[in-house]
């Protein structure tokens, strides 16, 4: 049998590739069944949710059973109520202002062991503890494995009856202003053992050393009195800020106004300054402007009132008189070259009723229109036989403008 050498088996079984390589493969490949499958069950979800469509929607089939009113009612009291719920809520947010959270901890606390009861601690009769106090006469009396409630108002008790057959005696109560008096009695004792050093005077009798004590005391109320007059000022001054100027100052303050009245001067200097400025920007602006319009010389601001008004007037009467003057200077210009030129005609004059025909206001046509109304026949035809102007209102109302010029253009195309 031919024998295999061992060096070949290693390079056979070697791997090909790197750890690294094989990891991202082996990954690439499970990420691609992750995704195979998710296709398959959406898939799978979609043709289940297609299964059950018909695609035959039913559109404006609603029924109601109810009329509209009803259904207006019903909807109007719902909302009535809504809002009526939203006030309610409101006033008690309003009312209670203070509304803790509880955290789920304590919700689970409340929801699970809130029927359970704490089990009371029992006294230890542990032996092995060294602290072993004594226990009075008293406290034997008071100690009892009873409910708390049971011992604070169980006045009538045993326990109250031994209680109250001893008396026990309490220090007497000891004020503020004595607890301070003796602390400062203390403070001075400290300071007197510590500061002063006692001095022996052998030869001094009781009633020196009192004289003595009340000459210094004497001596010092002199000197504290005289310090006290000699810092007090002579006189209260008007204003109790007195600041003490150097000599610069002093120099600067002589024969100069005070600081507010140069401040206002310095600024109206500057105010004219740039007012000038402005002046002379804007002359210069004029100056290299071309636009110079031609500005009319009356001044109608320092008239008076009545004078324009009565200007006005006067220039319209002369208008309404030119343009008189015009139209009856036309009507006798047609009139002539009829009579000239056209054969037959005669002109008659107008006959003069004291009534103005042309340029009447609708108040004047109406008066003329009754006025015609309430005339003779013969009165009625002369006018209508004028014609010329504004129409009149009336049953017989004159011929206008219109009809006098086809006349004229009538007897012009005749001849």
């Amino acid at each position: 049998m031919k024998s295999i050498p061992v060096s070949s088996f290693k390079n056979h079984f070697a791997p090909q590739s790197s750890v690294y390589d094989r990891q991202v493969a082996k990954l690439a490949v499970t990420q691609k069944k992750i995704l195979e499958e998710q296709q398959r069950k959406q898939q799978i979800k979609d043709e289940e949710e297609l299964r059950e469509t018909t695609f035959q929607p039913r559109i404006n089939e609603v029924v109601f059973d109810q009329d509209f009113y009803s259904r207006q009612e019903y909807y109007q009291k719902k909302k009535e109520q809504k809002i009526q719920e939203m006030r309610n809520q409101q006033k008690k947010e309003q009312e209670f202002t203070f509304q803790p959270r509880i955290n789920r901890t304590s919700e689970y606390i409340l929801a699970t062991r809130m029927h359970q009861q704490r089990e009371p601690r029992k006294p230890s009769q542990d032996s092995d503890f060294t602290f072993q106090p004594e226990i009075g006469e008293f406290a034997k009396q008071l100690s009892f494995n009873e409910e708390t409630y049971k011992r604070l108002y169980n006045t009538h008790g045993q326990y109250a009856v031994k209680a109250q057959q001893q008396t026990y005696e309490s220090p007497p109560a000891i004020g503020n202003q004595q607890l301070l008096c003796e602390r400062l009695h203390n403070y001075k004792a400290y300071y007197n053992a510590q500061h002063q050093k006692p001095t022996i005077n052998f030869n001094a009798t009781p009633d020196l050393i009192l004289k003595r004590k009340n000459e210094q005391l004497l001596l010092s109320r002199r000197l504290r009195m005289a310090t006290t007059t000699a810092k007090a000022p002579l006189a209260e001054p008007e204003y109790t800020f007195q600041p003490e100027l150097n000599e610069v100052s002093k120099h600067l303050a002589i024969n100069r106004e005070p600081i507010v009245e140069r401040l206002q001067t310095a600024q109206l200097e500057k105010e004219a300054k740039l007012q000038q400025l402005r002046m002379q920007k804007e002359l210069k602006e004029i100056e290299e402007c071309t636009f110079k319009p031609s500005i009319n010389e009356f001044q109608g601001h320092q008239q008076d009132f009545m004078e324009k008004q009565q200007r006005l007037l006067d220039k319209r009467r002369n208008l309404e008189k030119e343009l008189e003057l015009k139209r009856i200077q036309k009507e006798e210009d047609e009139i002539r070259y009829v009579q000239e030129h056209c054969e037959g005609f005669k002109a008659k004059p107008i006959p003069d009723y004291g009534i103005k025909l042309f340029n009447n206001d609708s108040s004047q046509k109406k008066k003329i229109g009754e006025m015609l109304e309430n005339g003779d026949g013969e009165m009625a035809r002369e006018l209508k036989r004028v014609g010329g102007g504004d129409l009149v209102v009336g049953s017989l109302a004159v011929d206008s403008v219109d009809k006098f010029v086809k006349r004229i253009r009538e007897a012009k195309f005749m001849k």
